[in-house]
């Protein structure tokens, strides 16, 4: 049986032994929210659970907990995103008006291969891959 005593106040745990200390990532305010926390709460804090993927120093496998401040961006409509959003754009054209029935039916079927997507989703994948 797993016990789990958890301090009134959270803390960091760098610089502790670890035994009754808490990670500050799963904290929100002071209080200890859960083993592991995902979602964004008050508009304040964004919490994330991943594993690690062997980029930027996580290894591979290994499960992270993150904790971000929330930040809403000015607006979204710059720049940099100008051609994603043009490339989906024309993507989701493309699938409604130029793409046959049949080419329609090739992409679903190279979907279901693959598994857990659509046609749709593989082929505006695939678009917006190779006309950026």
């Amino acid at each position: 049986m797993l016990k789990l005593m958890l301090p009134i106040k959270c803390r960091h745990i760098k610089g502790t032994m670890g035994k009754h200390a808490i990670n500050d990532k799963i904290c929100f305010d002071g209080i200890p929210l859960g083993i592991i926390v995902q979602k964004q709460l008050a508009k304040r804090y964004i919490y994330r659970y991943r594993s690690g993927n062997g980029y930027y120093g996580a290894k591979v496998g290994k499960k992270y907990q993150e904790k971000f401040e929330y930040k809403v961006p000015s607006s979204i409509r710059n720049s940099q995103g100008e051609p994603a959003r043009n490339a989906m754009r024309a993507a989701e054209y493309n699938w409604k008006f130029i793409l046959s029935t049949e080419e329609k039916k090739e992409w679903n079927e190279k979907a279901n291969k693959k598994g857990g997507t659509t046609g749709h989703a593989e082929y505006v994948g695939y678009y917006i891959k190779n006309n950026l």
